[in-house]
Formats: C-alpha cells, structure tokens, sequence
C-alpha cells in the first residue's frame, strides 16, 4: 500500500510545507500492525509497506502531538480482504521442479 498526506504549517502571514521528519504513520486494526515514518518531500509525506495478509477493518493514522504545534490527527478506514486460493496465480514458478517429478 502507499500512503500520502499533505501538510502544511503557516509561518509568517502563508502556508508553508511542513518539514519535520518525525511524522509517522499507523496502520491500525485493533493494535497497530504497522508503524513506519512518512518521508518528507515538499510538504507531502509518503509512506510505502506490505498489508498483513489478515482479514479485517484498517485504519490508516497520522497522530502528531509536538509542543508549538496544533494537534493533528488523521485517519481513514479500509477493509482487508486476503486473495481467495482461486485468485492466486495457477503455476508458482519456484514450484516448476515439483511438476516435473510429478510425470
């Protein structure tokens, strides 16, 4: 999955982006599965990582709390669904050995 969110902080009478590199995001169901740092660039912050292979309701949060700061807090809801054993691919390619010696 990848995740992008936009800050921005007002500093002198304009918007500026936002630059600090202690942003992180969780990636929350009951526990947070997944906690990685958002990667500045210009004001928008990327984040790149695997989804846990388990059904369930997700949330993406951005919670930064920092003194001289107003709190943000962010979050979006996604389902999770795994692939059905029908939606994977019919021939692995690191199992070509085990067909073989099947004939």
């Amino acid at each position: 999955a990848e995740y992008h969110i936009q800050i921005e902080e007002f500093k002198e009478g304009k918007w500026i982006p936002f630059t600090n590199k202690d942003v992180q995001l969780e990636f929350v169901r009951i526990d947070p599965f997944v906690i990685a740092p958002l990667v500045p660039s210009g004001g928008r912050f990327t984040c790149k990582f695997k989804i846990p292979d388990v059904y369930g309701v997700y949330q993406f949060r951005v919670d930064y709390n920092r003194v001289g700061y107003t709190h943000l807090f962010s979050t979006t809801q996604v389902s999770v669904r795994p692939l059905e054993h029908t939606q994977y691919e019919r021939f692995i390619s690191s199992a070509y050995p085990y067909y073989t010696s099947s004939f």
